[in-house]
This record gives C-alpha cells, structure tokens and sequence, in this order.
C-alpha cells in the first residue's frame, strides 16, 4: 500500500517540479529592489526573510561574503568622496606615469610612444605563441576538440587563446589596436566603435524598462583571411566602480528572448545621440567588411564585454538576421550573467544544441574566484548561459561540468590559500613583473572579488595551457 501510495505521487511531484510558478522564489527574493507588501506581518518576520536572504548569499562561498563586506564599504566610500569621478579623469595621466615607471611603451610604425591602458600596462605581450599563426588559426571555423562527443565539444584550445588576446587588446586606444592587428599580426582592422563619453542612465527602448545604468561601449570588428572577429570592451577599472555600485538590477521581458538584464541591453541598443545605436552599426560594418556573406564571424569579450557578445548573439538569432547563420563561436571571458533561464534555455537552444559539431558553439570562461562571474546573484532569477570553461588558479582548463563544480566550491573556499600561492608563483614567472605583483596584493585588501577578473591572468593561463599541452615553447614578439 506504501509503495502503491510512493507510485502515485512521484508522477504529481514531477508535475510540481515542472511547474515555475509552483517553484517561484519568495517574492522579496524574486524582486528584492521593489518593496514588499508587508501590511498586518509582524516586523520579525520581515527580518527574517532578509535575514534568510543575506545569509543564503553568504553561504555560496567564503570569497562572496567577503567580497560583499569589502567591496562594497569601499565602493560606498569612494562615492561619498567622489573619488571615483577623480580616478576616471585622472586616468590618462596614470596610464603615461605608469608607461615611464614600467619602460612598456607602445612604439608606433611611425616612431610615436603610446602608452597602454591601465588594465595592460603590467601586462602589454599581444604576441601570438608558435602553437598558432593568427592568419590560420581560425580557418574553417571553430575546430572541434578531441572531446567531439563530450563537453569540450566545439571548444579550441587554440580559437581560445587568440580570442582572449583580443579581448586583452580591446582596452586599448584604437591607434594601439589598429597597429597591433595590422602590423604585428598580420590581419585587418575594419572599425572601432564606441557610444558616448561617459557612462549614463536612460530608459531603454524595445520593451520598456528603465536602466539604473548604461555603460559606455567600446568594440573592434577585425579579420582574417579566413573569418571576422568581433570583441567587445570590458569596463575601465575607473568606471566600473559605477558599474559595481548601480543599486538596482533589473531585467525586462524581451520578446524572443525571455528576460534580459537592462543594462547590457541598454548598452546595444541605446540611440546615443554621439554615435547612433550600436547594435545597428556593427551590423553594417559587418556587411561592408565581407560583402560577399560567407565568412564566418567569432564574437568575443571580457566582462562586459563578454555580456554584450553573449547578447548581440541571441538577438541576431531572434530576429532571425543573416549574420546569425554565420556566426561559428561565441567566447565570453569572466562573463556576468545577462538573463534568466528562459534566455539561458533559448541561448543554449540556439548555440550548443547542433548537429554540427564545431559550428555554433558558446563558451562562458570563467577564471579562480572571479567574482563577476557569479554576478548577477543566482536567486534574482538569473541564470549562467553557454558551456562553462573553467580555468583554475593552478592554471588547469576544465570543461567536465563536474569537476567545474567542485573546483568552483575550491576557488571559493580556499581563496585566500590560492591567491597567495599566485603570488608566489608569480616572482618565478617572467612575464608577471613586480608592478603586476603589487596589484594583486592591492586588490587582495581592496577590491577581493575582483583578484581573478583581470583580463591578463585569462590571457596568460590560456596561453601557458596550450603551450604545455602541445609540448612546445612560445617565441613571442610576433
């Protein structure tokens, strides 16, 4: 009678599993900017809900409640000093002391001294390692991994590393991009794109929704012989300060898409009276630098950046473009998470649910105890889109979705003991000077959750990957 009782029930229990609106989070969980309700509910119960919330979010790892506290006591305090508006204006005068300090000038063809941004000036090496030529690399599309029929599928070690030095080069000025991509690599440099000066708060268009904060875009469409790259720009260290402290995080149902966070979306398609919407722009560059529609196009970036590539893809598919049938890969760097699961749903529906292996794939690479990556919180509703590759502080790349798992919950909890073994690492590495050395341990004390975000430490653990797992060497300076 038990197990006839234990049958009965199991298939109703399935049916509740299915059903959102049986699992809907708690309202002031849900949507914790708006306010609750609360009329004829005793105080207590109103503080325990909060209570509830806060300690859930303390409890995904040590490195989030730490991150919390620091960060943002730091954040509300550079505010109320207004020295986040000081460190942005005075960011080209540090980026020149810097480049006099560290002797890493960028030496134009025509004999001028340029120096990098703040995010690279510890870490300027665009060299291509001899594992690949940046001419080939991306020929025939996206290669598929030896892993064919497992996670790895579609993912190259190689396509890897050449996007995550475009995503590094990006932050540069654009004489600095156009130099690097042309002279030193070979390839061609179509356009550079930006909205606005500053970063600014609108309401956004197509669908409604009022944005707490629209960043500033930056972006490149380069190509190869055999492909175009599009990547887009992460925040500056100086702006995202604001980024960090926009107060409201909120998303708005997008049709075709589910819903989607309004700032990024915000960011692609604010009509900006300086340059236009940018969404529409790329899609004309595109068109002008490869009239003839068959070269398939890579869509990267870092941070913000990664945000924006993940979400131009998605909306290119939705609206059923051209351009979506030719793009072969999407590579988001420390990506932020942009919707909920239903635009999770539709993105890996449209990008990792093909019959042919190695076109069409998207991979979210995540790095140590990256904070961003775990930003947006999971219980807003948002959700984690395209295939995890995880890269670890001792330098591993992981596409198993289990041991991602566990190495996450390592990262978290162990991130002091693995920040300082990277510290200690890095006197014995060459390409990490003394200058790098002191950053980390100035956002070890500062800004913690930032420690694993910088765009080098992805950059050179993917380079070191594929140098040690083709058994060579890099010669750099290419």
């Amino acid at each position: 009678m038990l197990q006839s009782e234990r049958t009965e029930k199991a298939p109703a229990a399935d049916a509740a599993a299915e059903d959102p609106e049986k699992q809907a989070l708690p309202q002031i969980i849900a949507r914790p900017w708006q306010e609750v309700e609360s009329a004829g509910q005793p105080i207590v119960q109103t503080a325990a809900r909060w209570q509830s919330r806060v300690a859930a979010y303390a409890r995904s790892s040590f490195l989030s409640a730490y991150a919390a506290i620091v960060d943002n006591t730091l954040v509300a305090l550079l505010q109320a000093l207004r020295l986040d508006d000081l460190f942005r204006r005075a960011t080209p005068w540090l980026e020149d002391r810097l480049a006099s300090l560290t002797g890493s000038w960028h030496v134009m063809a025509d004999g001028r001294k340029l120096s990098y941004s703040l995010v690279n000036n510890t870490s300027p090496d665009f060299s291509i390692p001899r594992q690949y030529s940046a001419a080939e690399v991306l020929a025939g599309g996206a290669e598929v991994s030896g892993d064919a029929a497992g996670p790895a599928a579609g993912y190259s070690p190689s396509v890897a590393h050449f996007l995550s030095l475009c995503m590094k080069l990006v932050y540069e000025g654009e004489d600095i991009i156009q130099d690097t991509v042309e002279a030193r690599w070979g390839l061609r440099f179509h356009n550079y794109f930006h909205t606005g000066t500053d970063s600014f708060t609108v309401a956004v268009p197509e669908g409604g929704g009022a944005a707490a904060f629209v960043p500033r875009t930056r972006a490149a469409l380069l190509s190869s012989p055999h492909a175009l790259i599009l990547v887009f720009r992460g925040s500056e260290p100086t702006n995202l300060i604001n980024l960090r402290s926009s107060g409201r995080i909120s998303m708005t149902e997008r049709k075709g898409l589910g819903r989607v966070h309004d700032g990024f979306f915000g960011a692609l398609f604010h009509d900006d009276e300086e340059s236009g919407v940018l969404f529409d722009d790329v899609i004309s560059a595109i068109e002008i630098a490869d009239p003839s529609g068959k070269k398939p196009l890579y869509l990267a970036g870092h941070s913000l950046g990664a945000a924006l590539a993940i979400l131009f893809a998605q909306v290119a598919a939705c609206r059923e473009l051209p351009i979506a049938d030719r793009i072969a890969a999407v590579y988001g760097f420390a990506p932020p998470r942009v919707g909920d699961k239903e635009f999770a749903r539709r993105f890996a529906a449209t990008y990792n649910a093909t019959a042919s292996l190695g076109r069409r794939h998207a991979f979210r690479v995540c790095h140590g105890a990256d904070i961003i990556c775990h930003l947006p919180p999971l219980m807003l509703q948002y959700a984690d889109a395209g295939k995890e590759v995880f890269i670890t502080s001792t330098g591993r790349v992981l596409l198993n979705p289990k041991e991602v798992k566990r190495w996450h919950n390592i990262e978290g909890w162990g991130f002091i003991p693995l920040y300082l073994y990277k510290l200690l690492a890095g006197v014995f590495d060459r390409r990490e000077g003394a200058l790098r050395s002191l950053y980390r341990v100035f956002l070890l004390v500062t800004f913690p959750g930032l420690t694993d975000h910088w765009p080098a430490d992805y950059e050179g653990k993917l380079r070191k990957a594929l140098i040690r797992d083709a058994g060579g060497k890099s010669t750099g300076g290419l």
